[in-house]
């Protein structure tokens, strides 16, 4: 998937479920981006500013840099991971802070959760 920045997009999950994304950071013009010296975090949680947390990845947890070059990132949740999802619909936000400490929300959304 190939997303600019501050996208929203939800996607559904049963609990117990592994879940991978493949993100390809580009501009406006589809121009892949590099995204070396980039710190990338995803976080799921029960809101928009929530306090509680279900899940954190980061660089080597849970999320692997696939392409830097080219802006290609990897996301795989794990079944012991979504079980913690909230029911029925969990926040999630998926940033980076750039080598001049800049941060960048790639995706945020909501994934609708069932219950295993």
């Amino acid at each position: 998937m190939s997303v600019t920045s501050d996208q929203d997009i939800d996607w559904k999950i049963t609990q117990g479920e592994s879940f991978d994304l493949q993100i390809q950071y580009v501009d406006p013009d589809e121009n892949p981006i590099d995204i070396t010296g980039f710190d990338i975090k995803m976080e799921v949680k029960d809101k928009p500013g929530g306090r509680v947390k279900a899940v954190t990845l980061t660089i080597g947890q849970g999320i692997s840099l696939t392409d830097i070059v080219n802006g290609i990132f990897d996301i795989k949740i794990t079944p012991s991971q979504t079980i913690k999802f909230m029911v029925p619909k969990a926040f999630y936000e998926i940033w980076g802070t750039d080598q001049y400490s800049e941060t960048i929300l790639f995706l945020q959304g909501w994934f609708e959760v069932r219950a295993e």
